[in-house]
């Protein structure tokens, strides 16, 4: 008996000068790795040579401790280059014998005519140039190339080129991957592993299932996901403007928060429940809960009841 079809997500999707770009993101279940697949197709009458630019920011620590020092933050991050899988890995330098920091590692696997090898940089100055901002580095000008700086770099990204040459009507998949290992060795085991070009099917594939196996045991609608998606943006990064005023949390300090119970180390859920009328919002906030926790989103869900009647 035939199944029903598998839906794919559209993924996110350009035209700009002639050429299509179509973009799809998965976090692998099986490793921690995310994968970006980015397929260029030539929809033009001629021959075309592009090169596709990947620039991420480094820090490899927790974000209360970036934001507290920035600048001493980055003074501990090493980078390197490893020829073989043409990969990229960054590491925090140890300050105790019994550290021991991940690496982080970035990679693109290729479908396609490729031209040459990978160009790199990892000095974030350098790829913006004087002057530069994200928006216009100076890496990204006409005739520019990556420099291909590493090492203990004051200021520390990783930039990756690949260049590829398509045909009218042709198109070239480029699988951007950026992941973590507990040391170098198993960093450049995922790099080796994911410019494999076959690869990233399956972590499709297995991302696929895990999320409808989620789906399933949270008895969640596709609606209810993608707003529960929007939701967790402010768990992950925090967001002083949609803090309410008059909250009843205690403003006396995390310390003011432990007599309730709570540890204050995690982002808190507040839901507030006037009258039995509103026990469904609870129980839809225990449903998100449930979602994020599966997620790896670790937060604390407090409902605060206001009801004076009792239980």
């Amino acid at each position: 008996r035939r199944g029903r079809p598998r839906e794919q997500a559209p993924g996110f999707q350009r035209h700009d000068h002639g050429i299509d770009t179509r973009t799809r993101i998965a976090v692998s279940p099986e490793d921690d790795i995310e994968l970006r697949r980015i397929t260029l197709t030539n929809r033009t009458g001629s021959r075309r040579r592009l090169a596709l630019t990947t620039f991420t920011e480094l820090v490899l620590t927790r974000r209360a401790d970036a934001d507290a020092h920035p600048g001493f933050n980055k003074l501990f991050i090493e980078t390197e280059y490893v020829p073989g899988p043409q990969a990229l890995l960054a590491r925090r330098r140890a300050r105790a014998p019994d550290e021991h920091p991940p690496t982080f590692l970035h990679v693109i696997g290729m479908r396609g005519a490729t031209v040459g090898d990978a160009s790199f940089e990892t000095r974030r100055d350098v790829f913006l140039g004087r002057s530069g901002s994200r928006r216009a580095p100076a890496a990204l000008a006409p005739g520019a190339a990556l420099a291909g700086g590493i090492g203990a770099v004051l200021d520390p990204a990783f930039a990756l080129r690949r260049e590829v040459t398509l045909e009218p009507g042709a198109s070239a998949t480029f699988d951007v991957v950026f992941g973590a290992a507990a040391d170098r060795a198993g960093a450049i085991a995922l790099a080796e592993r994911y410019a494999d070009r076959h690869l990233g099917a399956r972590v499709f594939d297995l991302a696929w299932t895990r999320a409808q196996v989620i789906r399933y045991q949270s008895n969640l609608s596709a609606k209810d996901i993608r707003v529960l998606a929007q939701l967790a943006a402010p768990l992950a990064y925090p967001d002083p403007s949609l803090h309410p005023p008059g909250s009843p949390v205690p403003e006396a300090g995390q310390s003011g928060l432990w007599k309730f119970g709570i540890s204050g180390d995690l982002p808190i859920v507040l839901v507030r429940i006037g009258s039995l009328a509103e026990i469904a919002l609870a129980g839809q906030a225990l449903q998100a809960h449930r979602f994020w926790s599966l997620h790896g989103l670790a937060h604390d869900l407090v409902i605060w009841n206001e009801d004076p009647s009792g239980y």
